[in-house]
């Protein structure tokens, strides 16, 4: 194959946003540069508010990162915007790239979409939730319950205006340690100053959602867009399918391919001679859609003695829902046999942390995508117990490599939690038939092939 010169377009991305959409990101384009091809990233960042748009070449690992400050001065920016439009045009000019892998634009403009075509360049776009069709992202409402059918327009007005805060106490409380965790990490000043600094220019809002009329022009702009690329992918076949569903897509539109990830630093090891207390882990941010209450709820419903819960992960310390969360979380495991690791892990310990459990859950109570660490886990050769739906319930098999659970209820997830426990070889069964995940050079071959069609449609098309 032809080297390309490939364009990641993206919300946020490292070292400073670290969630599952940027890390596929980058495992993504680091595999096509380690295979000879040309690749940068275009990523949205927070801040500058005294600017309305600033685009900075950094340098990540190797990976040409063009930031990419975004702070409207007019209404609606993120459906258009001619500034943003005329920069990044400029942009593309100078990069010259084959083709446009747009990965997220939550923090960007749909503008850009427009211009790439424009461009006559062809577009591949992954879907790493539901922000497309859901202003929450997550299909999760204002009251926490799942949104199953939506008319993207009054229901998404109601649902915005419907928003289930957490106590003011609580809220209270988790002050001092927002500001701790942020006192002496020079970004959070920076943003600080920088917001302040915005408070006197007229940035306005990205998209305003307070009406139906509002609602109708971003579902409208929303579809237009998604209409312009000529490849969807999706990381689960759950995913595809109700997002084709939310936005009125033809079946099939959207290509179904699960991520992977580099697990070098992994080694593969089977589970034998079990004894309780099962060693039981969880890794990720602590975000209320993760689920981490709903292991929690589920590991204080079991007997003493029979489990040991590792929890590592931290939630975003610039939101104050998430320290409230996380605040809460650890005032639950105080008293429980669980471990929260705050601090988090890095990169050449994963290994070391993998080979630790037993088990992995993922407690997750949103529809989840693809979630990379079920990959890490099974590379080291741990079964997993996940909810039975989404993305995870399509990568474990149910009694096969890891045990599904119903979804979001913590007594089903006990029930299954205290059957493995109690019998330590079914955990042993589980994990002999573990396999190893397939490697990144298959991944980047489908999504190679994938990038060709879109290629040779634009041209013959």
């Amino acid at each position: 194959m032809s080297r390309l010169t490939i364009l990641h377009i993206v919300h946020d991305f490292l070292p400073h946003h670290k969630h599952g959409t940027e890390q596929a990101t980058y495992h993504l384009a680091k595999s096509q540069q380690t295979a000879g091809h040309r690749v940068a990233v275009f990523a949205g960042e927070r801040g500058k508010f005294h600017k309305e748009v600033e685009i900075k070449l950094e340098s990540y690992d190797g990976l040409d990162v063009y930031r990419t400050w975004f702070n409207p001065r007019s209404e609606n920016g993120f459906l258009k915007h001619p500034g943003f439009a005329s920069r990044f045009a400029e942009f593309l000019d100078d990069f010259k790239p084959d083709i446009v892998h747009i990965q997220h634009l939550s923090t960007l403009s749909l503008d850009l979409v427009h211009v790439v075509r424009e461009k006559g360049l062809p577009i591949v776009g992954t879907l790493h939730d539901y922000f497309y069709v859901c202003p929450r992202v997550q299909l999760i409402k204002g009251d926490r319950s799942l949104c199953e059918e939506s008319n993207r327009l009054s229901d998404c007005v109601a649902c915005l205006a419907d928003s289930d805060k957490d106590p003011l106490l609580e809220r209270l409380g988790a002050l001092p340690t927002m500001v701790r965790k942020n006192l002496f990490v020079p970004r959070s000043w920076r943003g600080v100053f920088s917001y302040i600094a915005g408070v006197a220019t007229p940035t306005k809002p990205l998209v305003r959602m307070d009406s139906i009329e509002r609602m109708r022009h971003r579902t409208t702009a929303v579809d237009q867009a998604l209409a312009q690329f000529q490849r969807i992918i999706a990381p689960s076949a759950d995913l595809a399918r109700r997002f084709e569903r939310y936005a009125e897509m033809k079946e099939g539109r959207v290509t179904a391919l699960h991520h992977t990830v580099d697990t070098s630093a992994l080694t593969f090891r089977k589970r034998v001679n079990l004894k309780a207390p099962v060693k039981i882990g969880y890794a990720g941010k602590i975000l209320r859609v993760k689920g981490l209450e709903v292991l929690l709820n589920a590991v204080a419903k079991l007997p003493a003695g029979l489990v040991e819960v590792d929890v590592y992960g931290a939630p975003s310390w610039s939101s104050l829902e998430d320290v409230v969360y996380f605040r809460r979380m650890k005032k639950l495991a105080e008293t429980l046999p669980v471990t929260i690791h705050s601090e988090g892990y890095k990169p050449e310990q994963v290994g070391q942390i993998f080979d630790s459990f037993d088990l992995f859950v993922i407690p997750s109570i949103w529809y989840e995508n693809s979630p990379l660490v079920i990959q890490e886990a099974f590379a080291a050769g741990v079964p997993v117990v996940c909810t039975d739906q989404g993305g995870p319930g399509e990568l474990v098999r149910d009694g096969v490599d890891g045990r599904h659970f119903k979804h979001r209820d913590a007594g089903s997830l006990a029930s299954v939690l205290r059957e493995l426990a109690e019998e330590p070889s079914k955990i042993e069964k589980l994990s002999a038939n573990v396999v190893r995940p397939r490697t990144q050079g298959n991944y980047l071959e489908d999504v190679l092939k994938i990038y060709m069609d879109a290629i040779e449609e634009v041209q013959h098309g």
